[in-house]
């Protein structure tokens, strides 16, 4: 079996694991074996997943009952809210260890407006994310 620092022609700057291990990635760095750079593009989930989401929620819910529609019905919408808005569970409700008077998306904090006519595209909504962890 070869030694990986042996194959590589690596320059050893120590012997203790974290010195060992500090110079071989600077090394494979100066060497342009290693990158900073993303190898793998983000994937967000495209607006196709959020469709058949809650496509599958409402065949579920039509093929084996519910409960409630209003619960089925909010659980879908939530789905998409997150995906429209591009936020996270947390942007939109509280943690345990968050401290809000509001700790979650009210009705005051969405505002829906038809702007320049009466046809669902020109439906303009605007939210107030107050539990956004990171500026987006």
């Amino acid at each position: 079996m070869n030694d990986p620092a042996t194959s590589l022609n690596l320059r050893i700057l120590g012997t203790s694991p974290p010195v060992l291990q500090a110079s071989t990635v600077e090394q494979l760095f100066a060497e342009e074996h290693l990158t900073k750079e993303a190898t793998v593009e983000k994937n967000w989930v495209g607006i196709m997943i959020v469709r058949r989401l809650a496509t599958v929620l409402f065949e579920h819910a039509m093929e084996k009952g519910t409960k409630n529609w209003d619960l089925t019905i909010s659980k879908t919408m939530s789905i998409v809210l997150l995906g429209a808005l591009a936020t996270r569970v947390g942007d939109i409700c509280k943690t345990k260890f968050d401290v809000h008077d509001l700790p979650f998306l009210a009705y005051k904090d969405v505002t829906l407006q038809l702007v320049g006519g009466d046809n669902i595209e020109q439906l303009v909504g605007q939210f107030v994310i107050r539990n956004e962890k990171n500026h987006k």
